[in-house]
């Protein structure tokens, strides 16, 4: 049983470029939000040092008293287990070992949890995103990687050993393009926002006639998965046959999760879905034609309603499912 006593959560959400934090209510009102730079290369000790002073600042700016609080979530780029991180490759240096939750804890006196990142977005968007109120679905976020969580009777889906859900890595196409985890035709590879740009750059490569680099005024280095969608909008062919790849391999992608794990929904969340129903409607036009659902119903994909705030608003979620 809950303790009601306990009304707010702290949360912390670390991206690669921000490490955004917030104070949250139970039923998710956001009181208080701070950011601050990740600064990555300065290394682990140094953002652990960065959520200790987020967290104690947070909890005076708010001005309740502590045992008011429930704990503090943190989401976290890697591999995380019983509060340590347990791999982190490429990331922050020095992160990997590190007691973060020990260490929250120890210094602010509250009990912490943590999970990777786009799992705890995935907690969030159960808690009070596109998927509130549903038990079994599956979080999709298309950013500038793919990641991915699964949840099963209103609980993160972990796996044998913590590592589950990493759906970017679901191959889509054999033998396919190369991914930056060394295998081939990842779904990361074909759907992610720096995959989306590197289809763009290389039809402007071949000389195709669009209009992707005149809305990058001109420079290659400026085209982005945004610049493909402001084409799109504009009705430019090669833009969107580039999303409609993108559906395409996405849709194979979810045909799949539905055999698998039989979720009431998708949600779609990260920086592709701001593509928004250019993405969104021929995706789950495919998913209809192709899947076989028995006895169910075709998969309801749904876009992530919770914008910039995905992070903290998991990892409140995080905090009133395990602590309290």
């Amino acid at each position: 049983m809950s303790d009601t006593s306990k009304q707010y959560a702290v949360a912390i959400d670390i991206g690669g470029t921000n490490v955004k934090a917030g104070v949250l209510s139970r039923d998710g009102e956001v009181l208080a939000r701070q950011r601050v730079l990740t600064e990555e290369r300065k290394g682990g000790e140094q953002l652990m040092v960065k959520l200790i002073n987020l967290a104690k600042s947070l909890i005076s700016e708010v001005g309740k008293s502590k045992q008011q609080f429930a704990g503090i979530g943190v989401g976290t780029p890697g591999l995380p287990k019983d509060g340590v991180i347990m791999s982190c490759p490429g990331k922050i240096p020095g992160w990997e070992g590190t007691h973060a939750c020990a260490d929250l804890t120890k210094a602010t006196g509250l009990p912490a949890v943590m999970d990777n990142d786009v799992k705890v977005i995935a907690l969030g968007e159960g808690w009070i995103g596109a998927a509130k109120g549903e038990k079994n679905f599956v979080s999709l976020a298309l950013g500038t990687g793919v990641g991915g969580g699964v949840i099963i009777d209103g609980r993160i889906y972990q796996g044998e050993h913590a590592v589950s859900a990493r759906l970017g890595h679901m191959v889509v196409e054999p033998h396919g393009k190369l991914c930056i985890c060394g295998n081939r035709g990842c779904l990361e590879a074909y759907c992610s926002a720096r995959s989306i740009a590197a289809a763009a750059i290389d039809h402007v490569l071949r000389g195709c006639e669009t209009i992707i680099l005149d809305l990058a005024d001109g420079d290659i280095r400026n085209i982005d998965a945004k610049t493909v969608f402001d084409a799109a909008r504009r009705g430019d062919p090669i833009a969107l046959e580039i999303l409609d790849k993108t559906a395409h391999h996405l849709a194979t992608a979810i045909l799949t999760i539905m055999q698998a794990f039989d979720p009431k929904c998708m949600v779609i969340g990260g920086g592709v879905a701001a593509a928004g129903d250019l993405l969104l409607e021929p995706l789950r036009k495919i998913v209809k034609q192709y899947a076989w659902t028995g006895p169910g119903e075709v998969v309801d994909i749904r876009a992530s309603t919770l914008g910039d705030d995905a992070g903290i608003f998991g990892g409140a979620a995080l905090v009133f499912a395990e602590l309290c």
